[in-house]
């Protein structure tokens, strides 16, 4: 007695068809998902550092406070260490920037401006705005923000003086001081009076 193989349920063309359409599926997918991590042409293109209004605020710091060093777009991470915590607290940092950071002429960073515009009133705007707010106060930077073409070079006068005031009465030591570790040990609101 011989014994044969049977395909008579498995050739049916029904199957056929299912393991056809199957088949193409998967490759279809497999093909969508090599595409997108090979991408497509990439083009890189030079933009401006600085939008028409932070260009024009830019102006009216160095106005204001011609002895300031200013800087544009700082990464949060070049000011701001984290120390201790897990990857999810150092991504809080990852491509965020402050718009302008004020710097004594010794390079001593004072605060950081952020220049809210139209583009701050979406409800994720003014997410990562908190975020920055609560990142920055819990490192004891001081960040001010402003309205874009709502500020005055008198108000941005006053802000800078009073903050070298609160600087000079608090006896607020320098950034290099706060990097040799002289405010270990203290407490972040302690921080935030002095710088």
């Amino acid at each position: 007695m011989s014994r044969h193989l049977s395909f008579e349920g498995v050739m049916n063309p029904v199957w056929i068809i299912v393991i056809g359409v199957a088949l193409i599926g998967l490759c279809g997918a497999l093909f969508v998902q090599a595409k997108r991590r090979a991408g497509g042409p990439v083009d890189y293109l030079l933009r401006p550092l600085l939008t028409a209004r932070e260009t024009a605020f830019l102006a009216d710091l160095w106005a204001a406070l011609p002895e300031a060093v200013i800087h544009v777009q700082v990464a949060m991470s070049a000011l701001i260490e984290v120390k201790g915590g897990n990857r999810a607290a150092r991504n809080k940092l990852d491509r965020k920037v402050f718009d302008f950071a004020v710097c004594s002429a010794n390079g001593d960073v004072l605060y950081v401006v952020e220049l809210d515009d139209c583009h701050h009133s979406p409800h994720s705007a003014r997410g990562r705005d908190a975020t920055k707010d609560a990142i920055a106060s819990a490192a004891g930077l001081r960040l001010i923000r402003y309205e874009s073409g709502k500020v005055d070079a008198a108000t941005l006068r006053s802000d800078f003086e009073l903050i070298l005031t609160v600087r000079r009465y608090a006896g607020a030591p320098s950034t290099r001081d706060v990097q040799d570790g002289a405010l270990e040990g203290r407490s972040s609101d302690m921080r935030s009076t002095w710088l």
